[in-house]
This record gives structure tokens, C-alpha cells and sequence, in this order.
């Protein structure tokens, strides 16, 4: 919540009084919603593998196909969220800690692609390792390849790839969005998400003050989730350190 510039009017009265008026803006931060449809969908997914693979036999049956095609769905779903977190947290970032003039204009100068503007704004704002930026750039670059595959179809036909579970070669997408890269996009997400959470620079105050609220929307999604799958803390809760 926050008074925008001319929000806020005084007015003395010729009797001594003073009336006036306040507008107050507010905002709500949507990447933690987005993260919830990302691991709900994931385990959609994971639900509808379990039933391919108890039916499956040689994918000629409807049955099978039909099966194989709600994976797809839910898979697809959980990749796309998973990436729209991000977006979300990276709008946030954006605008608490925004970068330089200079920077947009390179990035739009070179049609810096949007996974690299990414990376760099969080780079920028936060206290991530040099050896660990390049993890996270890597895993951001995925996400949104998936996200892409999904929102941003080719209509070209390409060669089939075999499925990671099934003995069968598929089109592209049908072997991209399987459980296992579903659950692997949703826990990415969550992880880059909760351990930026706890590294923003001193320099940004305004981001490090939204981001120690954000930790109690986000650090319960991680633990439950990591109790879930019976994961390691996916980042550090209490103390400020390198990005894992």
C-alpha cells in the first residue's frame, strides 16, 4: 500500500479547518499464486503418468493415448506456471531494484533474450555467486524453453524422440512434458525464487524490505513441498549466505 505523487491534498478552510483527501494505491504480488498452480499441476502430472503407465501396453489402444495426452496437459501447465513465477518475481525485482538506463537500452539494442535480462536483473540485485549465477541463468533459460514449446508452438513437423518412461518414440512435446520434468520445472522455480529471497543487496532497500515480507508467502510453499517429496532444504531459511 503507498500514496502516489498528488495523492495526498490539504485544504485550509476560511474557518480555521482543514479538509482533504488521500488515494492509496496497492499491489499484490502473483508468483507465489503461480508457483502453487506450478506444483499443483505437477502432481497432476505425476498422478496421470502413474495411470500411463499402469495401462500402457503398444499406444494403439484410445485409452493409452488419451492417458498419455493428460499428462501432457498437466505437465504443460506446471512448466508454464512454473516459468510465469518467475516472470512474476522478476517484474518485482524490476521494479524495487530497477536497472540502469544505460542497460535497458543495450538489452533492446542486442534483442537480449528475456532469459538473459532475467538472470542479469537478479545478478544485479541480489548477492547471487559468480559460479552459481551461471546455474541459475541455465536453469531460467530451460524453464522458459519450456514455457515457450507450450505458448509458442511450431506448426513444423519434426523428427519423434523417445519418451524418458515409455518404449515408444513420440513427438516432442509429448516426451517434454512428463511427470518427472514437470516435478523438476515446479521444485526449479522454487528454488530460485525462495533462495533470491534471501540474498537481496543492501543497496536496494526497498526490495530487501518486500523481500523479508515475500519469505512468509514463499518459505512455507518450499517446506511443505520439500516435505512432500522428502527433500534437503531446497534454500537457507534463517541466514543470509551465497546463492546454493
Amino acid at each position: 500500500m503507498s500514496v502516489p505523487k498528488g495523492g495526498l491534498v490539504l485544504q485550509a478552510l476560511p474557518d480555521g479547518q482543514v479538509s482533504g483527501r488521500m488515494t492509496l494505491h496497492v499491489s499484490y504480488d502473483v508468483y507465489p499464486q503461480w508457483l502453487l498452480i506450478s506444483l499443483n499441476h505437477a502432481r497432476d502430472c505425476e498422478k496421470a503418468a502413474s495411470k500411463v503407465d499402469a495401462i500402457w501396453t503398444d499406444g494403439e489402444h484410445p485409452a493409452e493415448t488419451e492417458a498419455l495426452e493428460a499428462e501432457l496437459r498437466a505437465g504443460m501447465q506446471a512448466c508454464v506456471a512454473a516459468a510465469a513465477a518467475l516472470d512474476g518475481f522478476y517484474g518485482t525485482v524490476q521494479h524495487l531494484a530497477p536497472p540502469s538506463l544505460a542497460m535497458v537500452a543495450t538489452w533492446k539494442e542486442k534483442r537480449t533474450a528475456r532469459f538473459a535480462q532475467m538472470a542479469e536483473m537478479f545478478r544485479l540485485a541480489t548477492k547471487v555467486g559468480p559460479k552459481s549465477f551461471a546455474g541459475m541463468r541455465a536453469q531460467i533459460k530451460t524453464l522458459l524453453m519450456f514455457r515457450d514449446e507450450a505458448v509458442h508452438p511450431t506448426g513444423a513437423s519434426r523428427e519423434p524422440i523417445l519418451h524418458p518412461r515409455l518404449p515408444v518414440a513420440v513427438e516432442r512435446r509429448l516426451a517434454m512434458y512428463s511427470s518427472e520434468n514437470a516435478i523438476n520445472a515446479a521444485t526449479s522455480a522454487l528454488s530460485i525464487i525462495g533462495a533470491l529471497l534471501t540474498l537481496p543487496k543492501d543497496k536496494h532497500p526497498k526490495l530487501c524490505e518486500h523481500l523479508q515480507i515475500a519469505r512468509d508467502w514463499v518459505d512455507p510453499i518450499a517446506t511443505a513441498w520439500e516435505d512432500e517429496r522428502r527433500l534437503q532444504p531446497l534454500y537457507p531459511r534463517e541466514k543470509r549466505g551465497q546463492y546454493p
